[in-house]
């Protein structure tokens, strides 16, 4: 009973935030191109650990699958990206990861689209662990580097990610990267430099998306039809 009153008030307090914030999208056509090259549409959306609750609120309009950890923290996250709308994969690099892999495979087979934080659960910070880059390699679904950077958040800098909290009121832009195409032969070297490329891609994607706060009142306020 406790637990179940705990649960219910930390999503009573994080819906309460996440009607405050205001969200604008930008990168827009690399996401539209990348779903071009699947037959489902699918793609696999990654992003930094450090920004993980303003990517839950930003891409919640997607309706994606999560792959969240099955550790007790990542209980409370399943229960309430669930609420939002997500479906959920439960596992990571060190416990559950097939389990999870096989579940987000069947969803992005479906044209559901997958998201990961790709140096999570816990580091190291802003090193993409191999997971998605064989998650890409397996399902055929590109993955798209996200950044859902708040203007200017609370960081925590002793946590492993510095993350970087929303404060009520935030503005946020939720910017799509180039995509990273993995084929299904890539091995070795090759997997090795794809993954790279998705790191690359990730600090690359975030600067920009720093940058269109000076653009914001031209911002779409949604990705636009279909979602």
């Amino acid at each position: 009973m406790k637990r179940k009153i705990y649960h219910a008030l930390i999503y009573f307090i994080l819906r309460t935030l996440y009607a405050t914030y205001r969200l604008r999208f930008t990168g827009l056509e690399n996401l539209k191109k990348a779903q071009e090259e699947h037959p489902q549409g699918s793609v696999i959306f990654a992003l930094w650990h450090e920004h993980f609750l303003a990517g839950i609120f930003s891409i919640k309009i997607f309706k994606p699958c999560a792959m969240v950890s099955p550790s007790k923290d990542g209980e409370i996250v399943a229960r309430f990206v669930k609420k939002l709308g997500y479906t959920v994969a439960r596992g990571s690099s060190s416990r559950g990861g097939k389990d999870a892999k096989n579940d987000a495979i069947t969803a992005l087979d479906k044209g559901t689209i997958a998201a990961i934080t790709v140096d999570g659960p816990k580091g190291p910070r802003n090193k993409a662990k191999p997971g998605i880059v064989n998650l890409s390699k397996i399902s055929g679904a590109p993955i798209i580097p996200i950044s859902p950077i708040t203007e200017v958040p609370k960081v925590f800098e002793k946590s492993w990610d510095q993350n970087k909290f929303p404060k009520p009121f935030s503005k946020i832009v939720l910017r799509f990267g180039e995509a990273v195409y993995v084929p299904q032969d890539a091995e070795g070297e090759t997997f090795d430099k794809l993954r790279d490329k998705l790191d690359d891609q990730l600090i690359q994607t975030e600067k920009v998306a720093e940058g269109d706060f000076k653009d914001w009142k031209s911002l779409p306020r949604s990705p636009g039809p279909g979602f």
